[in-house]
């Protein structure tokens, strides 16, 4: 570990700089942690605003068990196993401690991918300069505080880029490993499951050795996603309502389009809370309260799928729509365009959110849709493969997102589509700083040949 340590000491410090350096950006819970800690405590609605956050909590005295998860997830298992041994030493729950863990995690699962994108998985402090000019984009506040969190999207950080590293090599081993990152963000949310999906297409595709081995093991991991969403319970019939009310009808009333007539027209961009969706704010509060979330119980999500059946053009170009463009962007905010969902943003990680967002809020899902099809016609090598997963799962992520729950906390929901996009950044920057390299290498060999002639 200490020669690991020494070989590695700047990737150590700057782990080390970077964890201390935010400790005081984290991301407001909206409700959504009970689903994560029940069985480990009873301080359901913890931190739900900046003047009342938490940073711990007590845990319960004696567990119960794991099966008591209302929301199967893996990132729920990942936090009950670390409240569970943390257990033995405190009966509290700190969640700076473990966003510290978080936030290396991410940082050396970064780090993993780029040995293996190198060819070779040994460590020089050229790969370490440029892993620390590569993560840069990685840093911004949105992506701290969400580790700083126990939103579930957090983990996607951490599996995403070891998942990548894992299709470099075509061994048993990492086939394996593969499929347990696989299926770790196919369980992750709801949002992910089709994950397994994006990995067949890619195996068939780009990296077809062992190819029965590898599309039995996506199938498992795909019906662990579907089994998870299946036995989920307590946010299934809100999803279902939003989904069609607050997303496929507001979206077609927002175009123009004819509703149905068996539709509650005047439940169309009311969420189950009674709050009302409003282009210039994002929502303004009415006295409806859950009237039309009672109302319209019967809601489907298949109700939404046959509606964007009937206007699949609509829903392909949602993404460029006017109304869509408020909820792109990093600096993440609860239905109200004002609130604002991270907190201690006046330092550089939020300098590098606000620039991300200046500079790319409207290029972020055009440009991941060129990537994939720029790697699916250009499919010479293991890096067209891995951004193809990435770019795959991005763009997807958009209409999956909406479809779930449309403009209801769509920005946050977006974390995901963001997140891919880092990543595309942080591999396009490692190639690309590879390239210059291997080019300087290349002319000073040449010098080097004439002067000896």
């Amino acid at each position: 570990m200490l020669e690991l340590i020494k070989k590695n000491w700047l990737i150590a410090l700057f782990i080390v700089l970077v964890c201390a350096s935010t400790s005081s950006i984290y991301m407001l819970n909206q409700g959504d942690y009970s689903r994560s800690i029940l069985p480990f405590s009873t301080l359901f609605h913890l931190n739900m605003h900046a003047e009342n956050y938490v940073s711990h909590f007590t845990m319960r005295d004696h567990f119960l068990s794991p099966l008591r998860f209302s929301y199967i997830s893996s990132h729920n298992y990942v936090l009950y196993i670390y409240a569970f041994v943390t257990s033995f030493f405190s009966n509290e729950f700190s969640i700076a401690i473990y966003s510290i863990i978080m936030k290396a995690l991410m940082l050396v699962s970064l780090y993993i991918l780029l040995l293996s994108l190198s060819g070779k998985f040994e460590t020089t402090y050229r790969k370490q300069i440029i892993f620390i000019i590569a993560s840069i984009p990685l840093l911004a506040s949105s992506n701290m505080a969400l580790l700083s969190s126990l939103y579930q999207e957090q983990l996607l950080l951490i599996f995403l880029p070891v998942l990548i590293a894992t299709i470099i090599y075509d061994t048993k081993a990492s086939i394996y490993s593969c499929f347990f990152f696989t299926a770790a963000i196919a369980t992750l949310k709801s949002q992910f499951f089709y994950m397994p999906f994006i990995m067949m297409v890619f195996f068939i595709i780009y990296s077809r050795q062992y190819l029965k081995l590898k599309l039995s093991l996506m199938l498992l991991a795909l019906a662990f996603g579907v089994i998870a969403i299946l036995y989920t319970h307590g946010t299934t019939n809100l999803n279902s309502y939003h989904s069609t009310y607050y997303g496929a009808y507001l979206s077609g009333e927002l175009s123009g389009n004819k509703t149905q007539v068996d539709v509650n027209k005047p439940c169309i961009g009311v969420d189950a809370w009674g709050n009302k969706f409003d282009t210039n704010k994002g929502m303004v509060s009415t006295n409806i309260q859950d009237k039309c979330f009672v109302d319209s119980k019967n809601a489907k999500f298949s109700d939404a799928i046959k509606y964007y059946a009937s206007h699949p053009v609509d829903f392909l170009v949602l993404p460029f729509t006017e109304s869509i463009q408020p909820f792109f962007g990093e600096n993440y905010f609860h239905m109200d365009f004002s609130y604002k969902l991270i907190v201690n943003q006046n330092n550089i990680y939020g300098k590098i959110t606000e620039i991300k967002d200046t500079i790319l809020d409207k290029v972020r899902f055009p440009a991941l849709v060129v990537i994939l099809l720029s790697s699916l016609v250009i499919r010479r090598n293991k890096l067209s493969g891995a951004l193809f997963i990435i770019s795959a799962l991005g763009v997807s992520q958009f209409y999956i997102s909406f479809l779930g729950e449309g403009y209801r906390d769509l920005n946050k929901h977006l974390s995901g589509m963001n997140i891919c996009f880092d990543l595309v950044l942080y591999v396009g920057f490692i190639k690309f700083a590879y390239v210059i390299a291997a080019l300087v290498n290349d002319r000073r060999q040449s010098g080097s040949m004439g002067r000896e002639a």
